[in-house]
């Protein structure tokens, strides 16, 4: 079961979207998983600062939302595609979609 964040975390992650830091770099500063930041952020209707990377190809693009459509967790989606984790996120993020996590073997939204 995830640990319950204490309030000065939560405050902490408000604060580091006021402050424009991207999801990676307030998980960093944070201790948590960027997950939790896009979670938080998303909560609140905040907009998820991403860290400018390089583009994915087109291919890459396809693949990540057709990992969506077969229902592939955030990991599998990435080894599919060939891209990080967070970029799979930020594409779905991007499309509105819910991502799927592998939990004991089985995935679940």
């Amino acid at each position: 079961m995830p640990k319950k964040l204490t309030q000065q975390k939560i405050n902490k992650i408000y604060k580091a979207h006021e402050k424009g830091m991207s999801t990676p770099k307030a998980a960093e500063y944070i201790g948590v998983s960027q997950r939790t930041i896009v979670n938080y952020w998303n909560k609140k209707g905040l907009e998820v600062h991403f860290e400018v990377g390089r583009p994915i190809s087109q291919q890459q693009e396809t693949k990540v939302y057709k990992a969506h459509e077969k229902g592939m967790s955030i990991l599998k989606a990435a080894e599919y595609a060939k891209v990080s984790q967070p970029t799979v996120i930020k594409y779905w993020n991007k499309k509105g979609l819910e991502a799927h996590f592998e939990v004991g073997g089985k995935i679940r939204s």
